[in-house]
Formats: structure tokens, C-alpha cells, sequence
């Protein structure tokens, strides 16, 4: 799918607006074991396939897939007049289910707020990341970005 197309101007009439879902991505075991090694965080569930089987396998770091985001805005949304988007926080991050490694997963959203300000608009997206087949999102959060004119 391709990332919607607007205007600073526009941004408060796509309010409701569905976005996405990006293209699918595979979360590999080296996806995983970077992640681990960079933040510190090698807890077994994560790294030690042996000791993960009886749970089905190693599973994805939330934050992980939570720090994909930054990487998917662009396919999401493309506001063609900002002169920067400046990542502004998170607002109700969940882990809602575990995700497999070799799952594939995707992005979507809900543009949810546009609020005006002296130096441009700050967006909420209600974004969830979906995983291949299954039913609910693994991870759900509030995405503010400040698009700036």
C-alpha cells in the first residue's frame, strides 16, 4: 500500500483516516539477537531457541518491534509541505500477544487527532502492528508526531 499523500492544511479533515498497512516484514532471529546485543536485554525467551521450545520457538522483543515504528511513518503517511516530522513520544504502548520469530508483521494506523500549533501539527496515529494470520495486533500505541511548517 502506499503511504497517503496530504497537506499540513488537509491533516485535520483526514482525522478517522485508516492508514496502511504497510508491507509485511519477517522478524528473524537475527533481527532478535541484534536487538538483545544492543540493548542488553538477552533474556532466553528471546535468544535460546532450545530453551524457548517448549513455548513454540523464540519470540520478539516488544520493544523491538515497538522500535520499528520511526521506519514505518513514511509508509504510512506523507505530508508533502512539512519541513520536518519530529517524533514527539508515545502515548498507551500494549504488548498484546507474543510474536514468534520468522512471524511476519505489518503497520497500520488511525489518524487519530491533528492538533494545531504555532509551529505546525501534531498528529496522534493509533498505530497497530499486525502479525500475518492472526486475529489481534501484538502491539498497539499512540504515535504523536510533530509536523512542523
Amino acid at each position: 500500500m502506499t503511504a497517503l499523500r496530504a497537506t499540513l492544511a488537509e491533516l485535520p479533515g483526514l482525522v478517522g483516516r485508516e492508514l496502511g498497512p504497510t508491507p509485511f516484514r519477517e522478524m528473524t532471529q537475527g533481527d532478535v539477537d541484534a536487538f538483545a546485543a544492543l540493548t542488553g536485554d538477552a533474556q532466553w525467551i528471546h535468544v535460546d531457541a532450545e530453551r524457548a521450545a517448549p513455548f513454540g520457538g523464540t519470540i520478539v522483543h516488544g520493544l523491538l518491534i515497538l522500535g520499528l515504528l520511526g521506519g514505518v511513518w513514511g509508509d504510512l503517511l506523507d505530508v508533502a509541505d512539512a519541513r520536518r516530522a519530529l517524533n514527539y513520544g508515545l502515548d498507551r504502548v500494549r504488548f498484546l500477544a507474543p510474536v514468534p520469530v520468522g512471524a511476519r508483521i505489518a503497520a497500520a494506523a488511525t489518524l487519530a487527532a491533528a492538533d494545531a500549533r504555532v509551529d505546525g501539527i501534531r498528529l496522534t496515529l493509533d498505530v497497530r502492528f499486525l502479525v500475518h494470520g492472526a486475529d489481534r495486533p501484538a502491539v498497539v500505541a499512540a504515535s504523536l508526531v510533530l509536523f512542523q511548517h
